[in-house]
């Protein structure tokens, strides 16, 4: 039996049974239609400037991977950890931001109807302060939801990158 021994017989990364190299190009693609879709339903400043910023990350994580070298994935990385940071300081403005809209009555009434819905129906409370709260402390655990899964997104990003700079590394002679 002849065994191969190096670089030669990897195979190339995956995240389960899907190939790293497709995947990593269709979550940047899926991040910047994201971003855009978001900022077309409640524009603002702090939406705009993170948008334009995790467009660019996803523009050159996309660039990166589809290029599948050392050199580019090495950036593709840094900028993936990027936009973790990124995603870790949307945590800490967009739920309280999106709290005290809700609780203040400054989110129109059509932004806000499932979770006045939802506040209605599950504490009918003819309360107004009370309610007002609850609006605001549904809107920013949902925000916060929204928020971690974005987070999860950038992890998977991250190992995806790293699993295929690794290989890139590794496989970058025997091309």
């Amino acid at each position: 039996m002849d065994y191969q021994i190096g670089q030669i017989g990897m195979e190339p990364p995956k995240l389960c049974c899907f190939p790293a190299r497709p995947l990593v190009c269709f979550l940047a693609f899926c991040g910047i239609i994201k971003t855009i879709f978001g900022f077309s339903q409640s524009p603002s400043v702090a939406m705009g400037i993170f948008g334009v910023i995790f467009i660019l990350l996803d523009v050159i994580l996309f660039i990166g991977a589809y290029q599948n070298n050392e050199k580019y994935l090495n950036i593709s990385l840094k900028i993936v950890f990027i936009g973790l940071g990124f995603c870790a300081l949307q945590l800490l403005i967009f739920p309280v931001i999106a709290a005290s809209g809700a609780a203040s009555g400054m989110v129109p009434h059509q932004n806000s109807s499932v979770i006045d819905s939802f506040v209605k129906y599950m504490f009918s409370n003819d309360e107004d302060q009370k309610q007002h709260f609850l609006i605001g402390l549904t809107a920013g655990y949902v925000i916060e939801l929204a928020v971690l899964i974005a987070i999860g997104a950038q992890l998977i990003k991250y190992v995806l990158v790293n699993r295929l700079w690794e290989y890139a590394k590794a496989t970058e002679g025997y091309a």
